[in-house]
């Protein structure tokens, strides 16, 4: 009898010291939602729409995964062919997790020539998992008509030359550097705004981009030889 009323006594001691404590929800915007726990009658999570791997054969695309890391990079298909290019898909969604031999990997790079040559692409959804796109991933991509590069991309290779449709490109502020030839031949584009995080733009980074009429240009950033078109007006700011 004094074992139980023993247990009873700390159960009751530990009720009251938890509920002192606060639960706090972190959303995914970072915002904190705190509730004291004597206040929480119960915890239901209702359905909704959750971020899951997809299961690679769904996704149309070939991967090099990494078991060290868990991450995957978007790469070409084995029977690359450099007339048809890798894809034949107009639209292309690349996932933010995918799931392989029962592991999920986070796809966090756009690999050298992934979408190389792939003349029917008109658009592409980039995941904010992904930080890296490699050279000549969309290289000769001449139907590619937009392309939001999104936040979590810190290095951009040589990766959008010959994008003759290119009409609208969304440079993030994680990018410090465009590299040389990077956006070569986007006869397309009419207007880039480079953000203030970019430093150095390099030699013929635009080039050939003979409808680019304006840019707007951090000041401090450093060009290359022949960055812009002659016709292009800089507006520094």
């Amino acid at each position: 009898m004094r074992k139980k009323l023993l247990v009873l006594c700390v159960a009751m001691v530990s009720c009251i010291a938890f509920a002192q404590y606060k639960m706090v929800v972190v959303l995914k915007d970072g915002t904190e939602v705190k509730y004291q726990v004597a206040d929480v009658d119960s915890i239901r999570i209702e359905d909704g729409e959750e971020i899951s791997a997809v299961p690679v054969e769904e996704t149309g695309l070939r991967f090099v995964y990494d078991d060290v890391t868990m991450t995957a990079t978007v790469t070409y298909h084995e029977n690359l062919n450099f007339k048809k290019g890798n894809y034949e898909s107009a639209e292309i969604t690349i996932p933010l997790q995918v799931l392989y031999d029962g592991k999920t990997y986070d796809v966090t790079k756009i690999g050298k020539s992934a979408f190389m040559f792939c003349e029917s692409l008109t658009s592409i959804n980039i995941p904010n998992s992904v930080t890296e796109i490699e050279d000549e991933a969309f290289t000769y991509c001449e139907s590619l008509t937009s392309i939001v590069i999104p936040s979590s991309v810190t290095k951009m290779g040589v990766c959008f030359g010959d994008c003759t449709s290119l009409a609208s490109v969304e440079i993030p502020n994680s990018i410090t550097e465009i590299e040389y030839n990077t956006f070569y031949s986007c006869k397309s584009l009419t207007s880039i705004e480079i953000p203030n995080s970019v430093t150095e733009i390099g030699q013929h980074a635009f080039a050939s981009c003979e409808a680019l009429k304006k840019a707007r240009v951090p000041k401090g950033c450093t060009l290359g030889e022949y960055a812009f078109p002659s016709t292009c007006e800089i507006e520094w700011y």
